[in-house]
């Protein structure tokens, strides 16, 4: 096995003249190479195992700038940094020299005798073998990702497996994961921003970090896959609001505007709120997980349709990201949807004053010819026809009928309640049948009255519409 240099080798070597200032704990870091840099924020472009090697052009001369400079060198996993003796950097202060004392930094400074030059060739040389590696890694990087399926690009598992860390592409503005395991991000230990088509970093939480060299290539290449990923999302999720928006409003879907690509999911659904705060951050996990983001924001609320064979998924997401849900019941009607939104609406209302995460709509459905509002107006209006106007001599018609209704039908007990005489009753019903057409001693009369009945309760009334 080849031996690692350190940076301590480069102090033990009399014909460097680099010597320790502070730091001198971290002298056992290994050392990959050694780059010259005079710009003001190299950790930046300078990255792990590296030396930095300057004259101090821009090293900074406040303490506490100072203090930050070696702080954000070692975040960056530098393996150190030598200053030339040319006296042209600021005079290094007690506090930095004592903060790369506490971090384990190594901090040199190289004679005038040696040349940057000299130290990154001898550190070039002695780990030949390990830039022999790199470039084999660069080409391994190329050929596993071109060999991986689609899905498995998106798990980001072939990272894994190349270089033993755990690695996710984050999206910066909602936490969710575009490339690697999982829907929001977790806790993580370094972070790289990428080029993409949103703003995302690359976030690794476990394992050794590449070298610089790899790194830059493997974040080419995340980039490319994270650009394919969120592009097919933001495709999804405009299609899915164009497609909910134009069914809840029973409007034909504008091709100019939004693909058939994305359909209404057949059979039973469900309709799931939350608040609409959460929007984009719920939209692009749901699209993420190719989940169809049939979401629209209504009111304060964020609505989303989902089949009921993904409600599990869907609750599992809703979950991850810590979005309070409340879900409608299950429906089998598109035509229902406006119904549903208001089952689901109520539910995160009941989820917001428990704390409940995913609360249940638990309401009473009216019957099984009435499962939203629209076919609740519909029955009352099909049934009770002028019955329904809100004229008060017509309402204390139909609201005798409907306490008779209550009643089962007892004439005494709803006389009474009226305090009306039998014959009053009598007479209101006869007009009751008559504007409404229906007889209350025909079975099928009954019924549908019955039904009427039950939908005028859910709706809480139903005035005349202007």
């Amino acid at each position: 096995m080849d031996s690692v240099l350190t940076v301590r080798d480069l102090t033990l070597d009399p014909s460097l003249d680099t010597s320790v200032i502070a730091g001198a704990s971290g002298l056992d870091k290994p050392l990959h190479w050694a780059q010259s840099s005079e710009i003001p924020d190299p950790w930046s472009w300078i990255g792990h195992g590296e030396l930095l090697m300057t004259l101090g052009i821009n090293f900074p001369t406040h303490p506490t700038e100072q203090c930050r400079y070696i702080s954000k060198l070692n975040a960056a996993g530098v393996a150190g940094v030598t200053f030339g003796a040319d006296g042209l950097h600021a005079p290094m202060t007690p506090e930095m020299l004592a903060e790369a004392d506490k971090l384990s930094f190594p901090v040199l400074r190289t004679g005038l005798a040696t040349p940057f030059v000299v130290i990154a060739r001898l550190v070039a040389a002695a780990n030949g073998s390990q830039q022999s590696r790199s470039i084999l890694a660069l080409s391994r990087i190329y050929q596993f990702a071109a060999a991986q399926e689609p899905d498995e690009r998106r798990s980001g598992l072939w990272v894994r497996e190349l270089f033993a860390m755990d690695a996710s592409v984050v999206d910066t503005a909602t936490g969710c994961v575009v490339i690697g395991s999982g829907v929001a991000a977790g806790p993580y230990t370094r972070s790289h921003v990428l080029n993409t088509i949103r703003p995302t970093t690359l976030q690794i939480s476990q394992g050794t970090e590449p070298d610089s060299l790899s790194l830059v290539h493997l974040k080419q290449v995340l980039t490319v896959d994270a650009n394919a990923v969120l592009q097919e999302a933001m495709t999804a999720i405009a299609d899915g609001e164009a497609t909910i928006t134009a069914q809840r409003r029973r409007q034909e879907l504008d091709q100019r505007t939004a693909s058939t690509r994305l359909s209404l999911p057949p059979g039973p659904f469900r309709v799931i709120a939350s608040p609409q705060m959460h929007h984009q951050r719920l939209v692009l996990g749901l699209a993420l997980s190719r989940v169809p983001p049939l979401s629209m924001k209504m009111n304060s609320s964020s609505l989303t349709l989902i089949s009921s064979e993904q409600l599990d998924t869907a609750k599992q997401i809703y979950q991850e990201l810590g979005i309070l849900a409340g879900r409608s019941a299950e429906h089998i009607d598109l035509a229902d949807l406006t119904g549903a939104a208001s089952e689901a609406a109520n539910a995160l209302d009941k989820a917001e004053r428990t704390g409940q995460a995913w609360a249940e709509f638990e309401g009473e459905r009216i019957s099984l010819l009435a499962r939203s509002r629209t076919e609740a107006v519909e029955i009352v209006h099909s049934v009770l026809g002028p019955l329904a106007s809100s004229k008060e001599s017509v309402a204390t018609i139909r609201d005798s009928m409907f306490l008779l209704l209550d009643n089962d039908l007892n004439w005494q007990q709803t006389s009474t309640q009226l305090n009306i005489h039998r014959q009053t009753l009598a007479y209101r019903i006869r007009r009751a049948e008559e504007i409404s057409g229906h007889r209350l001693k025909k079975v099928g009369d009954l019924a549908e009255l019955w039904l009427a009945r039950q939908a005028w309760e859910m709706l809480g009334g139903m005035p005349d519409e202007s």
